[in-house]
This record gives C-alpha cells, structure tokens and sequence, in this order.
C-alpha cells in the first residue's frame, strides 16, 4: 500500500504547552508528515502570539483562526468544536489525509506513519454502494450501547470525508441533551439521510448518558431488554464496521495525562454507554449477535437476521414506530423515577439553602424522563439562581425557551431578571 501524505491538525484551544511541543517534535519527524495546522480560536491566537510564532519558525507550523461564536443554543460546544475543525480542514490543503489531535492528547507517533500505511478501503458492499465516505475514518473507540457515540479526541482519514464531520445543522439539534451531544452531532449528520431512524435516539440519547449512574440503573433496562432498541445497535454496529476503523496498531493514546482506556474483543457487558470499544473484531461479531451474554446473543442475533433479511441496511427498521418506542420508554421511566413526587419533594428542599444541593441532584435525575419539561427546566434554573450560579440558571432558562416557552412567562421574566444579577455580579 503506497503510504499516504499527511497533515496533521491540532484543533481547540491552547491547553497544555509542554505536550503541545513533544506532539510537534516527534510528529513533525515521521516522513509522511509535509504539512502542520494549529485550528483555534481568534482570542487564543492573540493571547499567544509571541509563543506561537515560535512555533511557526521551529516546526513551520501555520496557525488558522475562528472567531468564537458562543452561541446560546450551542450547550456542550458541538457546533464551536465543528468551526475549528472546518477552518482547519479548509486549510489542509497540502495532502489527501489528515490526522486530526489536540494540544492535551498524546499518541505515539509513529502511529501516523501506521495509518498512513494502511489499507483504509471500505470493502462491505453496502458501505460502497451508500457512498457516506471515500475511505473508512479511524477513531479511538465507540460506545457499545449509545449509537453514534464515538470517541472523537483524535481523527484520521480522507480530508473530503473529515469535512463530513463539521456540521452546522442548528435546526436538527436544538433540544435538550447530556454533555455528550457534540459527539452525535459529529458523527451522525453523515448518516442521518439515509438512516434517519437514529434521530428518535439523538433526540433521547440521555436516557443512555445521563450523569446519575442510578438514573441509567433504572432507565437503561427499558432500552436495552426491548426488541427495537436491539435493532437499532445491530444496525449500528453494522455502520460502526462499514465505515470506521478502530485499529491504532497497538499505540496508546493518553488524555490530558491520562492513558484512554477501552474495552477490547471480549468485554464484561454492562448496562453503560460510556463503556467504549476499540476493537473491529468485537463490533463485527456483535453485528451477528456474537456475545457471551445469553440474553444478548437472542436480542442483537434476531436483529442482525432481521437486518440480514432486508437486505438493503436502510430498509432494516422499515415499520419500526421509535417516537412512540421512545415516548413509551419516557413513560415507564416517569413511573419508575416517581417523577411528580420527586419535583414536589424537590420544591419543599429549595426552600432551605441547606437542603438546595439536594433539590437539584433530584431534579438533575429527572431530565432524562423529559428533557424538555418546562417546570423542570425553571426549577432547575432557579437552584443555580439561588446558589448564585447565573451561567447554569441562564443556560436552563434558554433550555425552556428553545423548547417552547413563550418570551413573555415566568421563564422570560426570570431569564431578564438573571441576566441582571449576572451583570451587576460581574462589576462587582
């Protein structure tokens, strides 16, 4: 296989110096290396200037900018991560592939020449006939349980199929979601026209996500023992195998200092979506329904016979109805959550300072429930008021107002009277 140009991307902000610099010392020493972008944000760029023009003479590194947008309906930066990384790509210019990190990762380098070397052709024949990508995109790992929940902190592949991972699609993800959105909204848009059934789960993906472990103990079983949800992963698992590559060749990758583990072949099942894998084998055998768990190997393997059946990959979940699946999920996760009496307890909590941080872990566990309940969305806001944390009360606020709430109700007098106090606590 004849090896491939790169240009490695660094995107993000300016985090850690040192290991920015070793990064740009070994990688810039692999011969398939011609090219260095550093993708970041305009105010970054000036706070650093100096210390990156040392840079540009060390290692000819070119630094590209974007003006921060800091958009309210942008929760958990999906869409800002998606503007340096388009910026960045637009710039790469140089080669056909690119290994997409950042300044706080580290991996061995030679792992790109690894990549550069390898066979990335997308050989499943409805991989090739749908067309997604020219070429598989390798990534870290992906979570067993959350389609689409792929671990995005380094990237490689054909520089046209990265730009298919910068969506700026406002309308689509506008609705409540846990911190793990921004990984939906990299990965899935590709997909979403021809397998737009995925869309009912991005939409509820907090009932897999959500930060209470004992919030997912209850809700994930309502997913995980039913019929369609086993349909939606052994169709995924499909697309995970046709179009991604989780192979690193053995190196290890570390996370602001930290070594990034994953499961391999033959995992422990849990019921977590933030239980990742970085094997192909095991994703490859899951979509056949291969795994040591009983009731797992009857769920996923009717699926996969289902998915088999069908044929063509986007006729699998044909007559399939997910808004009333999820919906009735939702409403056996209320039943199980006592969701109306735990708001009522949680209101009799605020009204103690003491008792507050409670009154707001209880309603926390409650979002996945109904992401988008107005009370809920309010009397979370006002915890964050009272303790005076005006970003979260407006980030709530704003929560409400995209889901419906009028500008002129309890929630847009609250929203104007917030954004007082967080002036004046600002001039303070």
């Amino acid at each position: 296989m004849q090896e491939k140009k790169v240009t490695v991307l660094f995107t993000g902000q300016l985090r850690d110096k040192a290991l920015f610099e070793r990064s740009l010392a070994e990688l810039s020493a692999q011969p398939c290396v011609t090219d260095m972008v550093f993708s970041t944000w305009v105010d970054t760029a000036l706070e650093h200037s100096e210390y990156l023009k040392s840079l540009a003479a060390s290692y000819q590194l070119r630094v590209v900018t974007t003006v921060d947008p800091r958009l309210a309906c942008d929760r958990f930066n999906g869409f800002r991560q998606s503007m340096t990384l388009r910026r960045g790509l637009e710039a790469a210019t140089g080669t056909g592939h690119v290994f997409k990190t950042r300044t706080d990762c580290h991996i061995d380098a030679d792992v790109v020449t690894f990549l550069a070397r390898k066979d990335s052709r997308i050989t499943e024949s409805q991989g090739i006939h749908l067309r997604v990508f020219r070429e598989k995109v390798s990534v870290l790992s992906s979570s067993m349980l959350a389609p689409f929940y792929i671990d995005d902190k380094l990237l490689f592949g054909h520089r046209q199929d990265l730009l298919k991972l910068c969506s700026l699609d406002f309308g689509e993800y506008r609705f409540p979601a846990s911190g793990k959105s921004a990984h939906y909204l990299r990965f899935y848009p590709p997909f979403q026209p021809h397998f737009p059934q995925f869309m009912h789960f991005v939409r509820h993906e907090i009932f897999a996500t959500a930060v209470s472990q004992a919030v997912r103990n209850l809700v994930m079983p309502l997913l995980v023992e039913r019929r369609e949800y086993a349909l939606l992963l052994a169709l995924y698992y499909r697309i995970l195998s046709a179009f991604f590559c989780l192979d690193w060749g053995g190196h290890n990758c570390t996370f602001q200092g930290v070594k990034a583990e994953c499961w391999g072949e033959n995992p422990g099942f849990l019921l977590d979506a933030d239980q990742h894998n970085c094997s192909n084998a095991f994703f490859a055998r899951a979509s056949r329904g291969d795994f040591d768990d009983a009731e797992w190997r009857r769920l996923v393997g009717e699926a996969g016979e289902t998915i088999q059946f069908a044929g063509d990959l986007r006729d699998a979940t044909n007559g399939v109805d997910y808004a009333a699946f999820f919906a009735d999920v939702a409403r056996q996760a209320k039943v199980k959550l006592n969701f109306r009496q735990r708001i009522d307890e949680a209101k009799e909590l605020m009204k103690a300072p003491a008792t507050l941080p409670e009154a707001l872990n209880r309603l926390g566990g409650l979002l996945p429930c109904e992401p988008d309940h107005a009370e809920l969305l309010y009397l979370i806001a006002l915890c964050y008021k009272a303790a005076r944390n005006f970003d979260l009360a407006v980030r709530y606020l704003e929560f409400s107002l995209d889901s419906g709430a009028a500008h002129d109700s309890p929630v847009g007098h609250l929203l104007a009277e917030v954004r007082r106090e967080q002036a004046a606590s600002r001039q303070d």
